[in-house]
């Protein structure tokens, strides 16, 4: 058990708000195709904003619902799922952004769609040691530029944005069980291979665009979270001493299809599941922070409460963490 408190939150989304029937007209697809196979009625992608520019945008808001102000952070971690360039780090644009001291440190924590919930557990102990007063947590994801508008099992599923949240000590919240794993046998079912070491960005031609596109086999993923994540998660509520009856589950909102599914799996009744995927699309790593701050913003968590969160990424890593909120 770690005792931490996430002080504030916040989100922030680009300003093109993208409905489904412009998805189909982007990915040529039939009317309805979206609704019927993602489930994602709109979403918002980047023009003018960076993944940096949201990131500081949804760090001042979180700052903000914390009651803090810009210099009483003491570190500053990015844990997103994309890349806004190579080098530097992605926190240290977000630095720069933010206009911090140079005495925070900025470093980044990437475990793509689970980064958020890996940051968290991390710096969670660092908070505990006394390390550091007040750390602030951003994924920024910027889906948009890599997606394959000739693959529609991925492209409809994917939106732009930024979530943020500040955690130190605090009267209240602890971290009660928190577990990763890691089947590395299909790291190849959700994948961009271009762009690293491997397929370098200077061997890029147009007949191999594909490789610098983000690609994933969704049939045989689900099927590998379908056969590993129930178990998962009851040992990780075993872990934590506590039932289903008791958390609100707040999952890495993939589809709206799979987190039905995963709904039905889990045994969890719909007011004990957070799905807002509709509405916002697959955010990548900012998806758990985000789905957290609706959560928080909506009502649905409250202090005191007791919340799951839990989800998958490329890797493909099984992740989840029970707090005390």
């Amino acid at each position: 058990m770690t005792p931490v408190t996430i002080l504030g939150t916040g989100m922030a989304l680009p300003a093109r708000e993208v409905s489904a029937a412009e998805v189909e007209q982007l990915a040529s697809l039939p009317a309805g195709w979206v609704m019927r196979h993602s489930g994602v009625r709109r979403r918002f992608f980047a023009e003018h904003e960076t993944a940096s520019s949201l990131g500081a945008k949804a760090a001042l808001q979180a700052l903000q619902r914390a009651g803090l102000e810009l210099g009483q952070v003491d570190c500053l971690v990015a844990a997103c799922g994309t890349y806004e360039q190579a080098l530097p780090c992605r926190a240290s644009l977000m630095h720069r952004q933010l206009g911090l001291s140079p005495v925070v440190p900025a470093f980044d924590v990437d475990s793509t769609c689970l980064s958020f919930a890996t940051a968290l557990d991390l710096l969670s102990l660092a908070v505990a040691a006394g390390r550091y007063q007040h750390v602030l947590i951003v994924s920024a994801d910027l889906a948009s530029p890599g997606l394959n508008w000739r693959d529609p099992e991925s492209c409809t599923l994917f939106g732009d944005g930024a979530a943020a949240a500040v955690i130190g000590s605090g009267p209240s919240g602890r971290i009660l069980a928190c577990a990763m794993e890691t089947h590395s046998q299909a790291s190849a079912l959700c994948e961009i291979r271009g762009g690293g070491s491997r397929i370098h960005p200077r061997h890029y031609t147009p007949d191999r665009e594909g490789e610098f596109l983000f690609a994933m086999d969704g049939p045989a993923l689900f099927k590998l979270v379908a056969q590993t994540l129930p178990s998962f998660f009851d040992r990780l509520l075993q872990q934590a001493g506590v039932s289903r009856q008791q958390v609100l589950v707040i999952p890495h909102q993939a589809s709206q299809p799979s987190l039905e599914k995963l709904r039905r799996r889990l045994a969890l009744p719909p007011e004990r599941f957070f799905n807002v995927v509709a509405d916002y699309g697959n955010l990548i790593a900012a998806s758990l922070p985000a789905a957290l701050h609706l959560a928080v913003e909506s009502g649905q968590l409250k202090r005191g409460d007791l919340v799951v969160l839990l989800g998958t990424s490329a890797g493909v890593s099984l992740g989840g963490m029970v707090l005390e909120f």
